[in-house]
């Protein structure tokens, strides 16, 4: 079962296709029907001037979600409930945000912010107060993702040397910023997360020109293959008992949410259907994954039973 989440909207009544949220009920005020009727003929479609664009979420272990949103106008954080009511904005700087991921307690969020022409880690507390730095080198810093027992975060660093030919690598820091080490080199990686029992990495690596997801222990040895296909396998997840993981495969403007058993290597398509759809995040219990689906221009964050597919 496949659902979108309502990230703070009321429940509407329905309304004519193509026709935005924000031009209906039709008649506002019982005054309206005295007006005289426009004919159709010269009636114009309406243009709509905002496109509401909800995406990268990360799920609290009870269950809260942050996100990033660009609906105060500029892409800003945000937290929600499990059901997505009661949005919050976090933040108010402007610039862009992107790629929130929960302490393991639930306190703090650390995400990406745009400085610049930089982009650099940054953590903020789970009441939107305390905002602080964490990298501030000359390199884009990407998708932090906290170890398990809320003490490291590791990161992607991508170096644009030579300029157009850059490497995305991954990296590992204490939650303060400090004691930074490489963990993968050669060719670009990126999109790291730790297992649940903090024992190992998941992320994608570039095989060629062509990325496939990989498992390696925490420190960043004993890299192993755990897709082989033409597409491009990226996004990769842990489920939270940590015996399957998500990803997306991309084919061209296309991209599906799988699934993967690390005991049995059996692949199952999850998501399917129109539109495209990145970045899975499973649910605290394991039963559900969220994701990115863009679809007719419009990006949300949906919703999508893990025991479905095929």
């Amino acid at each position: 079962m496949r659902s979108k989440l309502r990230l703070g909207t009321s429940r509407r009544q329905p309304r004519a296709a193509g026709v935005p949220h924000w031009l209906t009920p039709l008649a506002i005020a019982a005054g309206i029907a005295s007006l005289a009727p426009i004919p159709a003929a010269a009636a114009e479609a309406p243009t709509r001037l905002v496109r509401v664009v909800d995406y990268e979420s990360s799920v609290s272990r009870d269950g809260r979600l942050a996100f990033v949103s660009n609906r105060s106008g500029a892409f800003e954080l945000y937290t929600t409930d499990a059901d997505g009511k009661q949005p919050r904005q976090l933040t108010f700087d402007g610039g862009g945000k992107d790629n929130p991921s929960w302490s393991p307690d639930g306190t703090r969020i650390a995400y990406v912010a745009q400085v610049g022409d930089n982009a650099d880690i940054h953590l903020i507390d789970a009441h939107g107060t305390r905002q602080r730095r964490l990298t501030t080198g000359p390199h884009r810093e990407l998708h932090p993702f906290w170890s398990p027992d809320g003490t490291r975060i590791v990161f992607t660093r991508y170096v644009d040397s030579p300029p157009g030919a850059g490497v995305l690598s991954v990296h590992a820091m204490d939650a303060d910023g400090g004691n930074e080490t490489a963990l993968t080199h050669g060719t670009s990686a990126s999109y790291a997360s730790f297992s649940p029992d903090g024992k190992h990495l998941l992320y994608w690596r570039l095989f060629g020109d062509n990325a496939e997801i990989v498992i390696a222990d925490a420190d960043g040895r004993d890299e192993k293959r755990l897709t082989r296909d033409p597409a491009f396998d990226g996004w990769p997840s842990w489920a939270p008992d940590g015996t399957r993981i998500a990803f997306a495969r991309e084919r061209g403007d296309a991209a599906d949410i799988y699934t993967l058993d690390l005991a049995t290597g059996t692949e199952r398509l999850l998501s399917g259907g129109r539109g495209r759809k990145t970045a899975p995040k499973w649910t605290a219990d394991g039963t559900a994954v969220l994701f990115d689906r863009t679809l007719d221009g419009e990006t949300g964050i949906w919703r999508i039973d893990a025991g479905g597919g095929r």
